[in-house]
């Protein structure tokens, strides 16, 4: 009963895109996949055009039955290889890879497999919040006549009539804001509909917050020193040949070698909890200052010395620190695993911050 009603606003709106245009409202996998020979076989399957997204409803769901021809077909959607294309701050495009990653093209870098999963449960979960007007002639006054922000989901499909090619699945656009709602309009619909700003704001609109958040990878035996700056003072931990970890520049505390060992190894496999900018940005607006809290590490691989950097800021609303480096020469802010800095407190700090 309770999906009765969910569906209701969506019905109405189909039968008056049928009553308007002739199209039914319940149809053939092969309205939409003509080329398909695999939809074109299956019988027990049809889509309904919701407002936002696309909704494979199976006669399986309707009457408990179990055809072959289900059966035969069940694996046809998950086959097809789907690729969000947002344009907003920067058109970008999200690519699936055979062996289930994610790359945002064109710069061919590698999505976070994390932030995928939520981009893409964000889309499954995206509900309607209020109908703006049904029958729209003029999307002006919305923000929709050339929408700033659009996303648009394409499957690869391969079969032997047409070869490759790249369909619509469905299309999302994003006008102006009406209070603590956003305008929105899918493909070919003339009606106008409203999704929750808090929703609207889960979508990404540049293609680095989906960067993966490994920050770097670094193994507890390729550190020789860290030199650890906060507060006018500037101390080094350093590894001689023992393997023993020693302060020198003033006796900080004693050094604690398994929790020291253990804060390394973690903070060698540093993962962002969020992107917050990069490149030029208002790092004083972040909490970073000229004495905070700043370590660097002085690494050997393979023989070849490298140096990274890490400094922190302020607390972000989320309660984790800000905290900032150089990934291939661009400055990155990003909030620090909150876990984690608890133990960079304890065993690689000179004085404990504000607030935490």
């Amino acid at each position: 009963l309770n999906l009765r009603y969910q569906l209701i606003p969506y019905f109405y709106c189909l039968t008056a895109e049928a009553r308007r245009t002739g199209a039914p409202w319940m149809r053939p996998l092969c309205w939409h996949y003509a080329n398909d020979p695999v939809a074109a076989a299956c019988g027990t399957n049809a889509v309904v055009q919701r407002p936002v997204a696309a909704q494979v409803i199976t006669r399986q769901a309707l009457t408990g039955s179990r055809s072959r021809h289900r059966e035969a077909s069940r694996d046809w959607p998950r086959q097809r290889g789907t690729t969000p294309a947002p344009r907003g701050a920067e058109s970008f495009s999200l690519r699936r890879e055979a062996a289930g990653s994610w790359t945002v093209q064109p710069v061919g870098a590698t999505a976070d497999a994390e932030l995928m999963r939520d981009l893409l449960g964000t889309f499954h979960e995206l509900r309607i919040a209020e109908f703006a007007s049904d029958i729209v002639t003029d999307f002006s006054p919305y923000g929709l006549v050339k929408p700033d922000y659009q996303w648009i989901l394409r499957g690869t499909v391969t079969n032997a009539v047409t070869g490759v090619t790249n369909d619509v699945l469905a299309q999302l656009d994003l006008g102006n804001v009406a209070g603590d709602k956003v305008n929105v309009r899918s493909a070919r619909e003339l009606s106008v509909y409203r999704i929750r700003l808090g929703d609207a704001q889960k979508l990404p609109d540049e293609s680095w917050k989906l960067r993966d958040r490994r920050v770097w990878s670094f193994e507890t035996n390729e550190v020789l020193r860290l030199t650890i700056e906060q507060s006018g003072r500037k101390v080094q931990l350093r590894r001689p040949a023992d393997g023993n970890w020693t302060w020198t520049g003033g006796v900080v505390k004693p050094v604690e070698a398994f929790s020291t060992e253990e804060t390394l190894h973690r903070l060698g496999q540093l993962k962002a909890a969020v992107w917050t900018a990069r490149g030029v940005t208002n790092r004083a607006g972040l909490g970073f200052t000229e004495d905070g809290h700043k370590i660097t590490l002085e690494l050997s691989r393979g023989g070849k010395p490298e140096t990274l950097t890490l400094e922190f800021g302020d607390k972000a609303p989320s309660h984790y620190p800000y905290a900032s480096t150089l990934i291939e020469g661009t400055p990155w802010f990003f909030e620090f695993p909150l876990e984690l800095y608890f133990r960079v407190l304890r065993d690689l700090t000179i004085v404990r911050p504000q607030g935490f």
